[in-house]
């Protein structure tokens, strides 16, 4: 009867999972297929939603930074930042829907211990996706922020006003600032006051650099004196420590190096001898002392990277 108990487990186990993915699919098709009203969400898109932004406006210049409410607004947040078509919710759904598929793909070939495996490796995969992609958008924006500075303080120059030289960056430049730029001057045609605009790209984009281009262009708004002439000293400061920046990383690419292989080198062996002899890690999960080495050993590893990764950081 155990035997039979057992054989049976496993197709109940593997229906259940397909059960719970094919649920999982359809209220995601469900929810993405929904019409939404065009105007509002342009308006949203635009960050037209005064009185929320007023109070979060103030909330930084109180505790010095953006603050998230949740989860679901650090993910909200993130997903802005890496200019994702996607609302959090959608893309909650698709990482569960890809785990789920992993784990049923994974225990129907290897067992439930390779399926949590592989559902675990999806969601790495995705937060590393995530947040590479948010910093790279971030980098390039970094990295463009000079030109950019460069047009406004031609634009300026030439007689043109902010908006008309905020045109100019959107014509003449690339993505990302194109397009950041563009949801800015769409923001202002639409009503919303300058100041506030460029306050919304800043925390959108969570770039140092363009905050304080953003700071320095609204407190001249506000105080007068030569605008383009604070670009300029800002423009230059910038390309000064880009190129320290570069300067870094060069001498840092080694040790960035050795941290990695460091980290990858322990799982992905491990990975393979599972993979050559399913049995080999039987004893570390028996009851005993043994169990706490795996423990231990991941423990000590994730030390060790956080601190490499530490030492190589360098803010200039």
């Amino acid at each position: 009867m155990e035997t039979a108990a057992s054989v049976g487990g496993g197709p109940l186990v593997f229906a259940f999972l397909v059960a719970t993915l094919t649920l999982l699919l359809f209220v995601w098709l469900w929810k993405a297929s929904q019409a939404r009203d065009p105007i509002e969400q342009r308006i949203k898109e635009l960050g037209l939603e005064r009185e929320t932004q007023q109070n979060e406006r103030k909330s930084r210049r109180l505790f010095g930074k953006r603050r998230a409410t949740g989860p679901g607004s650090a993910l909200a947040y993130k997903l802005s930042q890496a200019d994702m078509p996607v609302t959090a919710t959608e893309f909650t759904m698709i990482t569960l829907a890809l785990m789920l598929l992993a784990l049923v793909i994974g225990a129907a070939t290897r067992g439930i211990a390779a399926g949590l495996l592989l559902a675990l490796l999806v969601y790495i995969g995705s937060q590393m996706l995530l947040s590479g992609r948010a910093k790279k958008r971030v980098r390039l924006m970094n990295e463009q922020l000079p030109d950019v500075l460069t047009l406004l303080v031609s634009g300026l120059r030439a007689g043109q006003g902010i908006n008309q030289a905020l045109r100019l960056v959107v014509e003449q430049m690339p993505d990302p600032s194109a397009s950041e730029f563009a949801r800015v001057v769409q923001a202002v045609e639409l009503g919303q006051p300058l100041g506030d605009a460029l306050e919304e790209m800043a925390e959108r984009v969570g770039s140092d650099d363009v905050a304080m281009m953003v700071t320095a262009i609204n407190v001249q708004r506000q105080t007068g004196g030569n605008l383009a002439e604070t670009l300029e000293i800002i423009a230059d400061t910038i390309r000064d420590r880009i190129r320290l920046q570069g300067e870094i990383r060069t001498l840092t690419a080694q040790q960035r190096l050795s941290g990695n292989i460091l980290a990858v080198l322990p799982m992905g062996l491990a990975v393979v001898v599972w993979l050559l002899d399913p049995t080999f890690y039987e004893p570390f999960l028996e009851p005993g002392p043994f169990r706490a080495l795996p423990i231990g050993a991941l423990v000590m590893q994730g030390i060790g990277y956080y601190l490499i990764q530490r030492i190589v950081a360098i803010d200039v």
